[in-house]
């Protein structure tokens, strides 16, 4: 079972809540997990980091908790990449996938799960602290403070 971050005993709290890489939490009938915060050297999907610049990616999954298809695609989401000096990175308002590195765009079954790349550009040696992830079916905002970034 998936503890909500915005409730407690049965009573909601607020539309924001706190999350933790790595932790599972529920928003509208979806059980969610950042996975991972990378810094990107190589294209990704159709973005590549030019000389002054870096691609950092998001890895996202997303997991149904409905008995019927749920759409997932980029605009399931609103994220921010902030840094440690609270410049928003620029978001590439795109889901890559894991696999085929095409954006996402498609239903999930029911207990089936997607996983994919929130892409965002910056300028090289810009570091990203927090991420502040809306699901846009709610409005719910989950705030995640990035206490590592992975080198790819």
């Amino acid at each position: 079972k998936v503890e909500s971050i915005f409730s407690a005993n049965g009573f909601d709290l607020a539309p924001e809540g706190p999350g933790q890489i790595g932790t599972k939490f529920e928003v509208g009938g979806r059980e969610i997990e950042v996975q991972e915060v990378a810094t990107r050297s190589s294209k990704v999907g159709d973005y590549e980091p030019s000389e002054d610049s870096q691609l950092i990616t998001v890895q996202v999954k997303v997991t149904n908790l409905f008995g019927k298809p749920i759409g997932v695609s980029w605009n399931s989401f609103e994220p921010k990449l902030l840094s440690e000096d609270g410049e928003e990175l620029d978001w590439r308002s795109d889901f890559i996938s894991m696999g085929s590195g095409k954006t996402i765009g498609q239903e999930v079954a029911g207990g089936e799960s997607v996983r994919g790349l929130l892409v965002f550009g910056g300028p090289k040696g810009i570091t990203p602290n927090r991420l502040k992830l809306k699901e846009t079916s709610t409005g719910r905002v989950v705030i995640l403070p990035i206490a590592s970034i992975v080198a790819k």
